[in-house]
């Protein structure tokens, strides 16, 4: 009987250990690993970064996605390293006719594969020229949007001269709400134009990321508040975030879902950063039918990992917003303080390790070893009976 029971319970033990590996697979919830897996190999084979100073906005944001404060990647993938060469080659050619968003996505992907926080000389004429930069011709809600976010993702409020140009950028946001709450594609309504008068989500999201980013707000963002009356510092920004935020609300779709023009990936991608960045849990951002906006983007899911688009195939721009967004709830979920944001270079959620399953070869290692402890132990301890009984 002892003998049965010792079988068993070695069986168990193997199959624990052979399992974890396995298991270890289930815990990428939000499919991002797999999803980065399959981006870093279209950037390397199909994309592959420019060598002729042609931009390549798609490479940018591929590289800036799984290169997020080592994440997903450890050690980074080989474009990152020649990424600011690439940067300051997009720069020249670029000359006097570089655009905002350029300068903004160019920053961001440089500032997320500068693992050691030295900043390059394309980083410093970047920032230089935002600092620089005559805002007062931009009509486009992301361009300033983009600007804020880039920005901030070097300099804090401490920074006097980085903080004027926020706040001037956020002012000119906030200029541009719409009566709805929400904001549309271009910063100002043009008469005559009906595509510029209704709001949109992607838009909204990103002026809603970009504002709270321009506040460094440190508690998470209360949807029942009052903002307008709170003694708060900023209680006019706080009150146009709640309006934004009640905008996206009203626009949510059964699914769960956002889009200008029907249900896309991109749309939710935005809003999950957007919910992610003020500390607000996008698993419970839902319609009246329960379905959330997580149920939502999770329903573009490929069976290869990738996300796809309207039309149903393989998207690669919805599958990078993706991983944006899969990168946000991940942080999200590992926040301490219930604040994260993608745009936030100072600390990721978890330490990085070189492999990321490497914690659980670990414990498996950990369980093999108990499994070869009893294994030895009974062998003697059979010996000692044994040798005993003979005497």
């Amino acid at each position: 009987m002892k003998k049965r029971a010792f079988t068993i319970l070695l069986a168990l033990l193997i199959a624990a250990a052979l399992s974890i590996p396995a298991l270890a697979q289930g815990e990428d919830k939000y499919y991002g690993v797999a999803l980065a897996n399959e981006l870093e190999r279209v950037l390397e084979e199909d994309i592959k970064i420019p060598e002729d100073g042609t931009a390549n906005s798609q490479a940018d944001w591929i590289l800036f996605a799984i290169s997020l404060d080592g994440e997903y990647r450890s050690p980074l993938p080989d474009a990152a390293v020649s990424y600011a060469a690439y940067a300051a080659r997009c720069v020249e050619t670029a000359g006097d006719s570089l655009s905002l968003n350029d300068a903004a996505r160019w920053l961001l992907a440089l500032r997320s594969v500068q693992a050691n926080g030295i900043r390059t000389n394309i980083e410093e004429e970047l920032l230089g020229r935002l600092l620089e930069w005559d805002y007062s011709g931009e009509t486009l809600t992301g361009s300033i949007s983009y600007a804020i976010i880039a920005i901030r993702a070097y300099y804090g409020k401490e920074d006097e001269k980085s903080e004027l140009v926020v706040s001037s950028l956020a002012t000119a946001l906030l200029g541009g709400q719409r009566k709805d709450g929400g904001y549309n594609y271009l910063l100002k309504e043009e008469p005559g134009n009906e595509y510029s008068k209704d709001s949109d989500p992607d838009s909204t999201a990103a002026a809603m990321t970009a504002l709270w980013l321009a506040g460094e707000y440190t508690e998470a963002f209360e949807p029942e508040k009052d903002y307008k009356s709170a003694e708060e510092t900023d209680a006019a920004v706080l009150a146009s975030i709640a309006r934004a935020y009640n905008y996206l609300k009203a626009a949510q779709l059964p699914s769960g879902g956002f889009g200008m023009f029907g249900e896309s990936a991109e749309s939710d991608a935005q809003v999950i950063i957007a919910l992610c960045t003020m500390g607000v849990d996008p698993n419970g951002f839902s319609s009246a039918e329960g379905k959330s906006v997580v149920d939502s983007l999770e329903s573009f899911r490929t069976d290869n990992h990738m996300t796809r688009g309207a039309d149903g195939q393989e998207n690669l721009m919805s599958s990078y917003q993706t991983l944006l967004a899969l990168n946000a709830l991940k942080r999200f979920e590992g926040s301490t303080e219930g604040l994260s944001s993608i745009y936030s270079f100072a600390a990721s959620s978890k330490p990085v390790n070189e492999d990321p399953m490497l914690n659980y070869y670990i414990a498996g290692a950990g369980i093999a070893a108990i499994v070869v402890v009893v294994i030895v132990s009974m062998i003697a301890r059979r010996r000692y009976n044994k040798k005993h009984a003979e005497a």
